[in-house]
């Protein structure tokens, strides 16, 4: 049986933005988020997580693999990309406002055009599948720069 990433991530989505809409509360969570040694291992993790989403360019432009091993480290960027919206919720179920919140919208629209990029009709369509994975490159760039931004921030005044 072949597992769908698609909608393993459509539906990690929906959950977030449902608990966050409907403003779903879980107390274990909030409690825990509450505290700032878990929100930093938690950010690290989050933090790791998006560093090791670099790892799939830092491969194709440093490296010449074979096309089966490259295949092989896609494949991995999709499923870790995929799950990611789970560590963001661990990591903040709510975002709050002002920088966080521009991460946060950011961090799920460059998510939305990974998810665009793994649907295998559009994989046809080379010219919409190109801008895609444009879009989804300059949000990485832009939610990287933003994360770098939040450490800073967040170590800065604390």
């Amino acid at each position: 049986m072949r597992i769908d990433r698609n909608k393993i991530g459509l539906i990690l989505l929906g959950l977030y933005f449902v608990q966050y809409f409907y403003t779903l509360k879980f107390d274990f969570l909030e409690n825990l988020q509450s505290d700032s040694t878990y929100r930093h291992w938690s950010g690290l993790v989050l933090f790791l997580l998006i560093l090791h989403q670099w790892l799939l360019p830092l491969y194709r432009v440093v490296y010449d693999m074979k096309e089966d091993v490259l295949e092989k480290k896609v494949n991995i960027h999709n499923w870790v990309g995929v799950v990611s919206p789970l560590v963001f919720f661990l990591h903040s179920a709510n975002p709050g406002f002002g920088l966080l919140i521009i991460l946060t919208v950011i961090f799920f629209i460059n998510y939305s055009f990974g998810l665009l990029n793994l649907i295998d009709s559009l994989k046809q369509h080379v010219r919409i599948l190109r801008i895609g994975i444009a879009f989804h490159i300059l949000f990485s760039v832009t939610l990287l720069m933003l994360t770098f931004l939040h450490i800073w921030l967040v170590f800065y005044y604390n």
